[in-house]
């Protein structure tokens, strides 16, 4: 009784409207991420250690991450860290001889494959601090960047990657759940055709 059923929906047609509610459920699981601080309300201030806040997804399959700072006027890029562990939610950034402007913003990704997972509103940088700013996190690293936007600087600092040489799922890292997606696709089709057949 129900192949009879199925067998009377166009397979193409089965195929997309199963395909349409796969693809979706995996891009909701990888999407979450919030950047808490800095905001365009709250920047930062050189000569001072400043939060950098962030919240993200836990089952988005995101072991390590890297931190960049921007500016949207001026090209360059402020190397913050590298393999930054998925169970850190902060890190401080001491500011020193950074110039001040209101159009940096953050950027959290994957320099290695180019992924960027998230970026923060634009925040402004001050010559000295405000006491209206936010504080420093406590009981967290603090990271000094100084200068000018420089991508030809290393990052700041590196912290020892957690997966070391992964294998296997391991590898795939965040495109797990598109990979799952895309596999979920292929096999409605197969089925399609199987039932078409049949």
């Amino acid at each position: 009784m129900h192949l009879r059923l199925l067998s009377a929906i166009n397979p193409s047609v089965l195929s997309v409207i199963l395909v349409s509610c796969v693809i979706p459920i995996a891009q909701a699981v990888t999407t979450y991420w919030v950047v808490n601080e800095p905001t365009s309300d709250s920047g930062w201030a050189n000569g001072r250690a400043n939060e950098l806040s962030w919240t993200k997804g836990l089952l988005d399959g995101i072991e390590e991450f890297d931190i960049e700072m921007q500016r949207l006027s001026v090209s360059g890029l402020s190397f913050i860290a590298r393999n930054v562990p998925a169970s850190m939610n902060s890190l401080n950034v001491y500011l020193q001889d950074v110039p001040t402007a209101d159009d940096y913003y953050i950027m959290f990704m994957n320099v290695t494959h180019g992924l960027l997972y998230a970026s923060s509103q634009t925040f402004s940088i001050a010559e000295s601090a405000n006491s209206s700013e936010p504080s420093a996190a406590s009981g967290v690293p603090t990271v000094t960047i100084s200068g000018s936007p420089n991508p030809t600087n290393l990052f700041a600092t590196t912290f020892a990657s957690s997966n070391g040489l992964a294998t296997g799922w391991k590898a795939l890292g965040g495109a797990r759940f598109q990979i799952v997606a895309v596999l979920s696709s292929v096999l409605v089709c197969v089925l399609g055709g199987v039932l078409t057949v049949l």
